[in-house]
């Protein structure tokens, strides 16, 4: 990772891809209320953390991301995001105590807009995101996204994974103190 992140567009398949998406709408219409995050950066969308679909992905995706990375990682957790119109993610560097990080486009609409792509920027770069598509980066890389300007109805639909290397000074990280993935977490 020359620049502190790595980019594959076909990471995860299409099929792969329409059923996340399907499930992600069901969740943010159906199950709004477990949504996580209460924060201006998703004041329409919803954000689950440790959903199950995404914690189940992230069990597949570790070895993944520690073959590219070069380092043998742990998960952390996982969030599932339906980011809707307008909405933005303001620059920052993850606090999570993470050593990498990803995201993966599980689906997208944008209406009333052609050939338009909501990316992120990491260290102020520019990266395409595509359904299917992954960006693995450095957890102490600034980050954002300029908020989604297409019109009301549209919605990005997005999987955050979190990684610390494996080391017993980061064990306590691992799975986010819980015992296993896809467990909530008892605060």
């Amino acid at each position: 990772m020359e620049k502190g992140y790595h980019v594959d567009n076909d990471f995860l398949n299409s099929d792969v891809c329409g059923v996340a998406s399907q499930y992600a709408i069901y969740k943010h219409s159906y199950f709004r209320d477990e949504s996580v995050i209460k924060n201006p950066n998703t004041n329409a969308g919803t954000a689950f953390y440790a959903d199950t679909f995404t914690e189940s992905i992230l069990g597949f995706l570790t070895p993944h991301v520690s073959n590219i990375v070069g380092k043998d990682l742990v998960p952390t957790y996982s969030y599932l995001r339906n980011w809707m119109s307008g909405e933005q993610l303001t620059k920052n560097i993850e606090d999570n105590n993470s050593d990498y990080a990803c995201r993966i486009v599980l689906g997208q609409e944008y209406k009333g807009l052609e050939d338009y792509t909501w990316g992120i920027f990491i260290n102020g770069e520019y990266i395409e995101q595509t359904v299917g598509g992954i960006v693995i980066y450095d957890s102490k890389l600034e980050r954002y996204k300029e908020p989604l300007v297409a019109t009301q109805g549209s919605y990005q639909i997005e999987m955050s994974a979190f990684f610390v290397e494996n080391t017993d000074e980061k064990a306590a990280y691992k799975f986010d103190g819980r015992k296993s993935l896809g467990m909530r977490k008892i605060i």
